[in-house]
């Protein structure tokens, strides 16, 4: 029996500074979903061998299918063991820990993505760790188009797997995007302030609250602590820069909004774990992997 193999987290988030492809749909006729689609990677693998890994925190979401006609593997995930059938499309969520045996002679088309609504939220955040469809008619598109090897090819594909995942999460993603209007006036200080510089007692008042009922509000409603939405947000800008452009440290963190780089510095460790300059390196410039 081969040994497992750990995918650490930081191992995996190379993939964010490696593909970062963005595009944006809707969803829905009378009442769509405006939803941002960013791809990190896309591929295909054929194991020789059995392979066995284990995933303690993925920072996406993985969407694939087995080629053939052999079963491709096992997955372990939410205390679950489920098999990957050659007739299905199969979704595995983020920040869902999962171990993986691949079986000999198992072909994998996959792609690495997140796909997020108007809250800035991952639209499967409350979904099942292991999704799965089975649509012969989307089985043979899915892999002519990965095997033309082409992105325009693999990313139309991955749409419409995506959709097919999406029409029962849809009244849910509705909802959720209405309580968000709730927030609307906080919503546009938190877009049109350095992140550095929002705070909870402006939130507030643009809210009509106190800071401590804002908080209990966003709370019940949104399911996310405010604090912890506005440490994504400022994470997510901060990427943007460290990753996308070729900006000096000091300059990242005027744009965020700090006086003074070492608050950069602090900021960012205390949310991300690593410093600016070690997140930049682990994903602007991955490793082999």
């Amino acid at each position: 029996m081969n040994p497992v193999q750990l995918i650490s987290r930081a191992f995996e988030q190379r993939d964010f500074g490696i593909g970062g492809d963005r595009f944006h749909f809707e969803f829905g006729s009378d009442r769509p979903l405006l939803l941002h689609l960013d791809v990190y990677r896309t591929g295909c693998s054929l194991r020789k061998q059995e392979e066995r890994y284990r995933h303690p925190s993925p920072p996406f979401c993985r969407l694939f299918r087995f080629g053939g006609e052999a079963f491709g593997g096992i997955v372990v995930i939410d205390g679950k063991e489920a098999s990957f059938a050659p007739d299905r499309i199969y979704l595995l969520n983020a920040e869902h820990p999962f171990e993986v045996i691949y079986r000999p002679g198992s072909r994998l088309y996959y792609a690495h993505f997140l796909l997020t609504d108007g809250t800035r939220q991952s639209v499967f955040s409350e979904s099942p760790g292991l999704l799965s469809i089975r649509r012969p008619e989307l089985n043979c598109f899915f892999d002519f188009c990965w095997a033309e090897a082409r992105f325009g090819s693999r990313q139309a594909a991955l749409v419409g797997a995506l959709f097919e995942f999406l029409e029962p999460e849809r009244e849910r993603l509705l909802l959720r995007e209405e309580l968000f209007r709730a927030f609307a006036p906080m919503l546009t200080v938190i877009e049109n302030t350095p992140a550095a510089q929002v705070r909870v007692a402006e939130l507030a008042e643009a809210m009509g609250m106190t800071p401590s009922a804002l908080s209990r509000n966003f709370l019940r409603k949104v399911g996310v602590p405010l604090k912890q939405y506005l440490d994504q947000r400022y994470l997510q800008r901060a990427a943007e820069w460290l990753i996308h452009t070729e900006r000096h440290l000091s300059e990242v963190a005027e744009l965020l909004g700090h006086r003074d780089p070492h608050y950069f510095y602090h900021a960012f460790h205390r949310i991300a774990g690593v410093s600016p300059g070690e997140y930049r390196k682990r994903w602007k410039h991955p490793p082999d992997a």
